[in-house]
């Protein structure tokens, strides 16, 4: 397994990129587990993004989380979006915004593959549809805090909520708040994949409201 999934990004990162899909279906057929499936479509769909197969990407994300019981769609509404904000407020009364940098990484091995998944779409999804995008990250916020557990993309999914709360709902002192603790966050974690993004989103979308 590991040395198929090894070719599969060589061959990949060579440009030989049907050989690298056809890896990915041999991988995937004969994965023994859902996190060894989830770790060849994590692959696949940043291929299918990078050369620009959008539709794919989104496709293979949203077949890939079901496999753990979550349920995205092409179509996801603004509802969808206000459901998952809600939720987030109401989670950030049981802690406080400072406290967040405290709390232990996430150890769950299934959460830390469906936030990874999910978090893979975002790009190709943001293209495609930006309440899908907005879902996904908010989704991810709400899986930890719900545990009390940071993961991976907690610094982006901290920013891309202060960023919806600024732009989006006109609440800029929530959303700057959340947003320094976010930049603070990605750096203590570092988390070098998304110090880009979290630093351009505070600059671009939060620090001139303040």
């Amino acid at each position: 397994y590991a040395l198929c999934l090894e070719r599969m990004e060589c061959e990949y990162l060579s440009r030989n990129f049907e050989e690298s899909e056809k890896l990915f279906h041999l991988i995937t057929s004969n994965a023994r587990n859902k996190i060894d499936r989830a770790k060849a479509c994590h692959g696949m769909i940043v291929l299918y993004t990078n050369i620009g197969k959008l539709n794919e990407a989104i496709d293979l994300g949203i077949e890939s989380l079901k496999f753990f019981n979550v349920h995205l769609s092409r179509a996801t509404g603004k509802f969808a979006v206000f459901k998952e904000l809600i939720r987030i407020k109401l989670a950030l009364r049981k802690i406080d915004i400072p406290n967040i940098l405290n709390l232990p990484m996430m150890k769950d091995e299934d959460i830390i593959w469906i936030t990874e998944l999910a978090g893979s779409i975002g790009m190709p999804a943001y293209v495609s549809n930006p309440n899908l995008f907005a879902a996904t990250v908010l989704k991810n916020l709400n899986l930890s805090l719900k545990h009390q557990a940071l993961i991976h993309v907690s610094g982006f999914g901290f920013m891309a909520l202060a960023s919806i709360l600024g732009s989006g709902l006109g609440d800029y002192k929530s959303a700057h708040t959340i947003g320094e603790m976010a930049l603070k966050l990605n750096e203590k974690m570092g988390e070098k994949r998304y110090a880009c993004k979290v630093n351009f989103l505070f600059s671009f979308m939060i620090l001139h409201w303040k």
